[in-house]
């Protein structure tokens, strides 16, 4: 029996698809992400091509805030760093339309009252300097004067023995120390006490100008007991056990100075003195003993007599310098924190510019500095007036801020381009140079 015929099943091929030319073209339905790429691209493209100096790219997207910042601080902190000696060294002299003291001294009228002896005075500062040095001879309204506040001297500079003029040197063949002078002695806390002192005369003059007070002390806040206490002590030292019978007077006065008074380093003082001869004369200076870091002052007493007094100045110490008025007038240079003891300034100062300047220098230096001369304290004090950055760079944080939103709209980004390549190329060019 013959086996039937079995047919191969139909196998369906589907007909080729014919593809046209227009087919094989790019298509142009991208997604949105793609288009955003492609907008970001072309951004960047163009920024890279932009007409400025090859050296200075303009940066963009968070580049465009974060990197010039961070070039702005490192020039900032390597130029205080190259400047850092220069500040240092140029500091600012004030010159202020005088002061007003007010007096507080302590008196030992010494006079004549321990004849024949004639002890020798030393007006030691706190810097080691001997100021004066001269043998007291007992005359009548003679007597010694000291400031109504404790002073200390360095335990080092106590064992010195001192110098006539900051940085020199004294015979020390003698074996004298300060230790060893009336004048300073250590304390039982551990430092070393020091009694600046030096003479005036009790004329009519005198008396006429100070209030003073015999007896007990009238104000212990102005004149401090342990300041009494110590120049009791050292007029003891001075004049032996018969001083505690002598009197000791408590003196004030309130005195108006219009003079030109003058605030700054030692060094610069000088310099700046000597380079003006007429504010010299004004002060009663007669010249400048730059080497002796001091000055020689024109002295007129009441009576008209004429001298000469030599002042020097410690090292790079804060001194007013300005004209004493009273029985006698001279120049005169005093410690800053001494003389705000007893004087206010009056205000405003002029500014007068690091000594040794020209006059170019000196007036960039005041026009970008707004100074500050507080009275009660003394200090120059200086702050850039230097003023904040344009507004343009807050167009720069507001074209990175629409540039990261770009992925909600293609307009956003066109706008976003033209704001950094537009108001940042502006604002590059305007804060950091063509």
């Amino acid at each position: 029996m013959p086996l039937p015929r079995i047919e191969p099943p139909e196998s369906k091929i589907e007909p080729k698809k014919v593809v046209s030319a227009s087919a094989l073209e790019p298509s142009t339905d991208l997604r949105p992400a793609e288009t955003i790429d492609a907008k970001l691209q072309q951004i960047s493209d163009r920024l890279q091509h932009a007409q400025l100096q090859p050296q200075k790219p303009i940066p963009c997207g968070a580049d465009a805030v974060v990197q010039p910042q961070r070039q702005q601080r490192q020039q900032q902190q390597e130029q205080q760093q190259q400047n850092r000696p220069a500040q240092q060294h140029q500091q600012m002299i004030s010159i202020h339309p005088g002061f007003t003291e007010h007096a507080y001294r302590l008196v030992f009228p010494f006079e004549d009252r321990f004849a024949p002896d004639t002890p020798t005075l030393l007006t030691v500062l706190p810097s080691g300097v001997v100021e004066n040095e001269k043998v007291l001879k007992a005359q009548k309204e003679k007597a010694l004067m000291a400031f109504p506040y404790p002073q200390s001297i360095s335990n080092e500079l106590a064992e010195s023995p001192g110098s006539h003029q900051p940085g020199g040197s004294v015979d020390s063949s003698s074996g004298r120390v300060l230790r060893d002078t009336a004048f300073v002695w250590p304390r039982e806390d551990g430092t070393s006490a020091l009694v600046q002192t030096w003479t005036t005369t009790l004329n009519e003059q005198f008396r006429t100008t100070f209030e003073i007070f015999e007896g007990p002390n009238p104000d212990s806040e102005k004149f401090q007991p342990q300041a009494v206490s110590e120049f009791q002590k050292t007029m003891t030292r001075l004049f032996g056990p018969a001083a505690t019978n002598c009197p000791m007077f408590f003196c004030h006065k309130q005195t108006v100075n219009a003079s030109p008074t003058l605030v700054g380093i030692s060094e610069e003082l000088l310099v700046y003195l000597k380079e003006h001869p007429d504010l010299m004369r004004e002060l009663a200076i007669l010249s400048i003993d730059s080497e002796g870091l001091g000055f020689v002052a024109d002295v007129t007493d009441g009576g008209g007599k004429r001298s000469e007094k030599h002042f020097t100045m410690g090292p790079g110490e804060q001194y007013v310098v300005y004209r004493k008025v009273g029985w006698a007038t001279m120049g005169c240079a005093k410690l800053l924190h001494q003389f705000l003891h007893d004087a206010e300034l009056h205000k405003p100062p002029m500014v007068a510019g690091p000594a040794g300047a020209k006059k170019d220098e000196a007036a960039i230096i005041v026009q970008n500095h707004v100074v500050e001369q507080p009275a009660a304290e003394g200090r120059v004090s200086a702050r850039s007036a230097r003023g904040p950055p344009s507004s343009r760079a807050a167009g720069c944080i507001s074209a990175r801020s629409e540039i990261s939103d770009v992925a909600t709209s293609i307009g956003a980004v066109s706008h976003a381009a033209g704001l950094v390549s537009g108001e940042c190329r502006k604002t590059w060019t305007e804060q950091w140079g063509a």
